[in-house]
């Protein structure tokens, strides 16, 4: 089986985690080639790790150029990720006799919500790529339901976010890391990796942790990211606060911290990459109650807080900090759920029998 991942050359978030966990987990069950719509950090890691690439504008998908290529290698089943590669779906559709499916990463409402012009522009392109296509895959139960309120028609599957834990490396020490931040051995460390941009709500949490900087001098809350909202979230940020900026490896620095947070608004995935990440080094989680992640996340695992709530935020945090061999054990038990329900191989068995799904049923309706 041949298929094609269309998507931006620049992601570099939950999306192109997801299609380089398919392309290198997947060789035995499927040919997976990335066709990266301009360069940027997908396409480098792609080459990096061997994988299949062609870079293509956006012009070729409008012109034959996409088109002849597809056709030329002879791909079974083509694949779009994010808004821009959703939009250029729509100029594929006649050209090809392939089955065309789109994952659905997020909530495509709130993609844009850092840009006013380009959210009402973009959000509507996508949206309208969306509603070209007849099959979907969806990182979450909460994605299909968005895709069903909004009256998208076509064949929906949920296929949740996988992690291979035994690949999963720290290469720095635990002590060095922060030393190298000014985190001292005695302080307690918060640590979020998340891209500023509205939906994650760094803003809500930053005041949450001001608070309990108030009570606790100890307390560090460690941002790995970067985005147009850090000059905003610098201004807010109080004493403890530190903007590490974008890291490769982050792994190594939720393994230096002793609880992870993620805040957002909403999260596409089931389970979000943070959380995954997390349990990767048996790290425990304060996560939003929104989306999936209540099914994930239990007291026996993991926080769970309303993100629109500082005071709740605040409150998880420092039941945390109050509790640390408690949030020890929570952390174990986040690996061994995660290694159960979240396996490498589940994710990549769940696409392929997906696939084979959509390209039988294909050939019915072509007849």
């Amino acid at each position: 089986m041949k298929v094609l991942h269309i998507i931006t050359g620049n992601d570099d978030g939950g999306g192109a985690k997801h299609i380089l966990n398919l392309c290198l987990n997947s060789k035995e069950k499927m040919e997976c080639t990335i066709g990266c719509i301009g360069s940027g950090p997908l396409y480098e890691k792609a080459m990096e790790n061997n994988i299949e690439c062609i870079l293509f504008s956006p012009r070729s998908f409008i012109g034959s150029e996409a088109a002849d290529y597809i056709i030329e290698k002879g791909f079974d089943i083509v694949n779009f990720h994010g808004a821009k590669a959703f939009f250029l779906a729509k100029f594929l559709k006649k050209k090809l006799g392939l089955p065309m499916v789109a994952t659905v990463h997020s909530n495509y409402r709130q993609d844009f919500l850092n840009s006013g012009i380009k959210h009402l522009l973009f959000t509507q392109l996508s949206i309208s790529g969306l509603r070209s296509l007849d099959y979907f895959i969806c990182v979450s139960n909460y994605i299909k339901s968005i895709l069903n309120v909004d009256g998208i028609a076509g064949r929906k599957f949920v296929i949740p976010n996988g992690i291979d834990l035994n690949e999963c490396r720290v290469f720095s020490d635990c002590k060095e890391v922060r030393k190298s931040l000014g985190i001292e051995k005695e302080d307690f460390v918060f640590t979020m990796v998340a891209r500023f941009h509205p939906v994650k709500n760094h803003s809500t949490l930053i005041k949450a942790f001001n608070r309990l900087r108030a009570e606790f001098e100890n307390v560090k809350l460690l941002l790995i990211g970067d985005g147009e909202k850090k000059a905003e979230l610098e201004a807010e940020a109080g004493e403890g606060v530190i903007f590490a900026g974008f890291r490769d490896n982050v792994l190594d620095y939720i393994n230096a911290s002793d609880i992870t947070v993620l805040t957002s608004l909403s999260e596409g995935g089931a389970p979000p990459f943070a959380i995954l990440e997390s349990a990767a080094v048996c790290k425990t989680v304060i996560a939003s109650s929104v989306s999936d992640i209540p099914h994930i996340i239990n007291g026996g695992n993991g926080f769970l807080a309303d993100p629109n709530s500082e005071a709740d935020i605040y409150l998880k945090m420092k039941e945390a900090y109050l509790n640390p061999q408690a949030i020890k054990a929570m952390g174990e038990n986040l690996n061994r759920f995660v290694r159960e329900k979240y396996s490498m191989e589940r994710f990549s068995s769940n696409y392929c029998d997906v696939y084979k799904t959509i390209i039988e049923e294909s050939k019915v309706v072509k007849i």
